[in-house]
């Protein structure tokens, strides 16, 4: 939740602080959902951040993940993210 509200404020490196900090403990504890969302979410901060491969990279990362674990959701966000950054560009 601090990521979101760090990236509703502009302070991004603070939501990409917070957002790797979560991805770690979801990995710790096998969250593989959970965790796969959060590397969107990563991407979505790398796009506000204008780092299109970097957040391309996680947005791809998060697609497979998503895909892999039946998540439709999961899935349609990290479609959302890899479509903005080819709408971008």
């Amino acid at each position: 939740i601090m990521g979101r509200v760090f990236e509703a404020l502009g302070d991004y490196d603070r939501a990409l602080e917070s957002f790797v900090n979560s991805l770690k403990i979801d990995e710790e504890i096998g969250s593989k959902q959970t965790a796969a969302r959060t590397t969107g979410l990563i991407a979505w901060v790398h796009i506000r951040q204008r780092h299109d491969s970097v957040a391309a990279y996680f947005g791809r990362s998060s697609l497979s993940s998503c895909a892999r674990l039946k998540d439709r959701e999961g899935v349609a966000f990290a479609n959302n993210v890899l479509g903005y950054i080819h709408y971008v560009n």
